[in-house]
C-alpha cells in the first residue's frame, strides 16, 4: 500500500508539473497583454498592393491600427479584417482619423498581387503590406509579434502567430494592443475613447 501511495504521489506531481509548463508557455506572451516599448516610432519598411515602399512615415498624422497575419489564415485573419471594415462604419466621421493595416507574416506566399486580390474581400480602407522575410521580421520584432512557419503533414504549412492589434498615435509611436476578440462594437468604442482622449 504504501508503494502505490508513493507511485501516485509520483504520478501526480508530474502531471503538475507539466501542467504548470504547459501554462508557462501558452502564457508568456497573451496576445491582448503584450508590453510594447512606447518610448520611440518602431520603424518598419514594407510594401503595399501597389508595389510601393511604406514606412511609418506614410501614416503620419492618423492614427494607425496594426493587424499581423496572412492571407490563407482560415479563421482570426479574415474575421479580425471584417471587423475592422464594421469598426471604421461605427466610427462614422472619426474613421478619418484612423488607418487601419494589415501586414502579412508569410511573405512567402503572400506577395502583393496576392494580397491585392485577397484585400478585395474587405474594406478598401484596410492597407495591406508585405514584403521580405527580413523587413517582416524587423516590423513583428518591434511590436513583439511572434510568427513561426509549421509544416503539415500534406506537404504544405502554416502560420502561427501572435492575434492582437496595435494602435499607433498620430506621431507614430506605439499606445496599446486590443484584442482580435473584441468584436467591432467594442473595438469602435475603445478607439473612440482613445483618440478623442489625445
Amino acid at each position: 500500500m504504501r508503494t502505490m501511495g508513493l507511485a501516485t504521489i509520483a504520478g501526480l506531481l508530474s502531471a503538475i508539473l507539466v501542467g504548470l509548463i504547459v501554462v508557462f508557455v501558452v502564457n508568456r506572451n497573451p496576445p491582448s497583454q503584450l508590453v510594447v516599448n512606447a518610448d520611440a516610432v518602431k520603424q518598419f519598411e514594407l510594401i503595399n498592393t501597389e508595389g510601393e515602399t511604406v514606412t511609418p512615415t506614410n501614416y503620419a498624422g492618423h492614427w494607425t491600427l496594426l493587424f499581423f497575419g496572412f492571407t490563407r489564415c482560415p479563421d482570426v485573419c479574415p474575421t479580425t479584417l471584417i471587423d475592422m471594415g464594421q469598426t471604421l462604419e461605427l466610427l462614422g466621421p472619426d474613421a478619418e482619423k484612423l488607418q487601419p493595416v494589415f501586414i502579412s507574416v508569410d511573405p512567402e506566399w503572400d506577395t502583393r498581387e496576392r494580397m491585392a486580390d485577397y484585400m478585395k474581400n474587405f474594406d478598401p480602407r484596410i492597407d495591406g503590406l508585405t514584403g521580405s522575410l527580413d523587413q517582416v521580421k524587423n516590423a513583428a520584432q518591434n511590436y513583439s509579434v511572434f510568427f513561426r512557419k509549421v509544416a503539415l503533414e500534406d506537404g504544405g504549412y502554416t502560420i502561427d502567430h501572435s492575434a492582437a492589434l496595435y494602435l499607433l498615435n498620430p506621431q507614430g509611436v506605439y499606445e496599446r494592443p486590443y484584442s482580435w476578440q473584441d468584436g467591432a462594437d467594442v473595438l469602435a468604442e475603445k478607439l473612440r475613447t482613445a483618440m478623442d482622449g489625445a
